[in-house]
């Protein structure tokens, strides 16, 4: 309850009362507090408080998805449709990076006479499996598809890299693929 409410619902109190007790408190107040009170000095770091902006977007968020170490490098292997065939070969190179980077740049060759390039951008990770988004890098090739898929990328205790891409006009290819570099 306000002083002037209290004054107004009849309960009042000598105005001495109220200066005597700012001046009771006022020596308890450290002069530090004081001076942060009246803007004298600063905010330190400490606390809860938010950094400058420019640190801020250099720290990554503790949710953001990243390419773990295992992935990087390197990988190669035979590709198969969904319904058995083998389509040619795959090479993937696997980039650090988090999420909404484009990570992976792959092409895919068909007995090397057609070539197709894709790069894919970083949906999430675990330890164990990268989700993306697949698309054309550069202009698309003959015979090449040119959808945005889903593509992930497990690994697999064996050390190599189970590969599944969700694209229909690719024949929802899959492959085995094993570090060549």
């Amino acid at each position: 309850m306000s002083v002037e409410a209290a004054e107004a619902g009849g309960a009042r109190r000598p105005r001495r009362w109220r200066v005597l007790a700012g001046a009771v408190l006022l020596p308890a107040v450290p002069a530090a507090v004081l001076l942060y009170l009246l803007g004298v000095i600063p905010p330190s770091g400490g606390g809860g408080e938010e950094p400058p902006a420019a640190t801020r977007s250099a720290r990554p968020d503790a949710g953001q998805a990243a390419v773990p170490p295992g992935f990087t490098g390197t990988w190669s292997g035979s590709v198969v449709t969904g319904n058995g065939l083998a389509n040619g070969t795959m090479s993937s190179v696997i980039a650090g990076g988090g999420k909404g980077d484009y990570v992976i740049r792959t092409t895919y060759d068909v007995l090397g006479t057609v070539q197709c390039h894709s790069k894919a951008k970083l949906l999430s990770s675990t330890a164990d499996r990268l989700v993306l988004e697949e698309s054309t890098d550069g202009e698309r090739g003959a015979l090449c598809t040119s959808a945005t898929a889903t593509v992930t990328y497990r690994l697999a205790p064996d050390g190599k890299i189970r590969f599944a891409s969700d694209d229909a006009g690719g024949g929802k290819p899959t492959a085995t693929l094993a570090r060549t570099g």
